[in-house]
């Protein structure tokens, strides 16, 4: 490549990279253009693998700081306890965060806390309200799957709602 990045440049950037998750960051640390940075990560697999290796370690800092602050808490105010004009002790008040431990149960046992939402949706009377006719547009699916089929011969098939609704305005209109 035209823009030779020296090995010190390189542990430079990914110590930074590694450090703050920000390539900007990074390639202001390294000395190196981020069009540079980008070229050489999608043209240099050993880049490409220590790129994403300092990505990695930046987001284990984020998972390990929102851990800190979920269920560890955060110092907002630390207060001397006094008595007889004497310090004896501190008091100090933590604040925790709920959504962060919401979203750490979410992630480390979704089976159990990920959210889960229900949609149940009346199609008939949805369609009928936009102006389908629910079973005519049945039909068109049916019959555009079966087109679909027999010119197929094993191919990977999509079917498109999307050009039936269409084609049904334009009758209907």
């Amino acid at each position: 490549m035209a823009d030779a990045i020296t090995p010190e440049q390189w542990r430079n950037f990914f110590k930074a990279l590694a450090l703050s998750g920000n390539v900007s960051a990074a390639c202001e640390a390294g000395k190196i253009s981020r069009m540079t940075a980008y070229r050489y990560k999608n043209t240099d697999r050993f880049i490409a693998e220590r790129w994403q290796e300092a990505i990695d370690v930046a987001g284990d800092k984020l998972e390990d700081a929102a851990w800190t602050r979920a269920v560890e808490g955060v110092i907002v105010c630390e207060e001397p306890i006094m008595y007889y004009g004497k310090e004896v002790g501190r008091k100090i008040t933590r604040k925790y965060s709920d959504g962060l431990l919401n979203t750490l149960l979410a992630a480390n046992r979704p089976e159990k806390f990920r959210p889960v939402v229900n949609v149940h949706v009346n199609w008939r009377a949805e369609l009928e309200a936009a102006g389908f006719d629910p079973q005519e547009l049945f039909n068109q699916l049916v019959a555009q799957a079966e087109q679909r089929l027999l010119a197929a011969n094993d191919e990977v098939i999509e079917l498109d709602a999307t050009d039936i609704t269409a084609s049904i305005r334009s009758d209907g209109a």
